[in-house]
């Protein structure tokens, strides 16, 4: 849930819990979940320490999704695929995407992290480990 707006900045707008009534696929029928697929290992482990660096993981995912074209984990069904976010290391992006320089790959994974202690701890220093990157990032489109 990502809005691009006019004034060129891109703002999250939900990556919370929703409750559901219907039968979907990844989902049972009354129960909580969040999109499975962007959900945090501390989310899946039984909510008891989710703080903000829940959101940084499901924008790894994103991230990881923008700069691969491909989620860093997937499986048609949910059980398997909340174990892959609990304990699967991520194929690192630069294996999906050569382009990308080793500095972002790193960031990444770090956004990926299982433990959140070991996460980005805040868009602020995300934003300065983006900006520190950055010339990495345009100098690999040129070529």
């Amino acid at each position: 849930n990502l809005i691009y707006c006019d004034s060129g900045m891109i703002k999250l707008t939900d990556f919370g819990l929703v409750r559901t009534d219907d039968n979907l696929d990844l989902t049972r029928a009354g129960t909580l979940l969040g999109s499975v697929l962007y959900m945090s290992p501390e989310q899946i482990s039984g909510f008891a320490d989710v703080t903000h660096v829940a959101d940084i993981y499901s924008l790894g995912i994103v991230a990881y999704e923008m700069f691969t074209g491909e989620l860093p984990f997937m499986h048609p069904e949910m059980m398997p695929l909340l174990m892959m976010h609990l304990t699967q290391a991520p194929m690192p992006p630069v294996e999906r995407n050569p382009k990308i320089p080793a500095a972002l790959n790193d960031l990444v994974l770090r956004l990926l992290e299982k433990d959140p202690k070991m996460r980005v701890q805040s868009c602020r220093e995300l934003a300065q480990e983006l900006a520190r990157i950055r010339p990495l990032v345009e100098a690999a489109d040129r070529k």
